[in-house]
């Protein structure tokens, strides 16, 4: 079990008031430029017109690399929140 909370109203309110102020920035890098990506691995965080859209990238047999749609969210909160626990693991 991870010792890292999936779900920012577990922290302490010092260690949230950090996590929002991080949410904020990273926001605000999103909204700077469209269609910014943050990636990790096989997993990756879109910011489109309409949200914040979690695709994972799958391989084909023929060794072909393609990124299936995952999760969508109107809040850069929630969407960093499944990034996070698609990255590390954790309950859902």
């Amino acid at each position: 079990m991870s010792d890292y909370p999936t779900y920012p109203e577990t922290l302490i309110p010092a260690k949230y008031a950090n996590l929002v102020a991080e949410l904020s920035a990273v926001e605000e890098l999103f909204a700077m430029r469209l269609g910014v990506t943050m990636n990790c691995g096989d997993i990756r965080l879109v910011k489109t017109n309409e949200a914040y859209v979690i695709q994972e990238k799958h391989y084909a047999k023929s060794g072909k690399e393609d990124w299936r749609f995952s999760a969508k969210y109107a809040d850069i909160t929630s969407a960093i929140i499944e990034f996070r626990r698609l990255v590390v693991g954790g309950a859902p």
